[in-house]
């Protein structure tokens, strides 16, 4: 019964050193391949195409109109200047 308490211990440490090793090794998988995203895939370098879809007349729907006024005058120059 002692024998069998020691193997199971045995085989307990084993496995979670095993454990243990494959959780470290997933671990740096996920740090290169977070490196990997982060070179590949910077904001500023990423080359956006644009796509217009026009709206459907199904997928347009009006609750309320209202009509808003901000004042507003033209200078010397031709540009509007709010007057608000």
């Amino acid at each position: 019964m002692w024998l069998r308490r020691k193997c199971d211990q045995n085989l307990r440490n084993v496995w979670d050193g095993h454990k243990l090793l494959d959780l470290e090794e997933l671990e740096s998988d996920l740090e290169t391949e977070l490196e990997h995203i982060d070179f590949n895939y910077e904001p500023a370098t990423l080359v956006l195409d644009k796509h217009e879809v026009p709206p459907c007349k199904g997928d347009i729907s009006v609750d309320q109109v209202q009509l808003v006024w901000l004042p507003s005058s033209i200078d010397s120059n031709g540009f509007s200047q709010p007057e608000y």
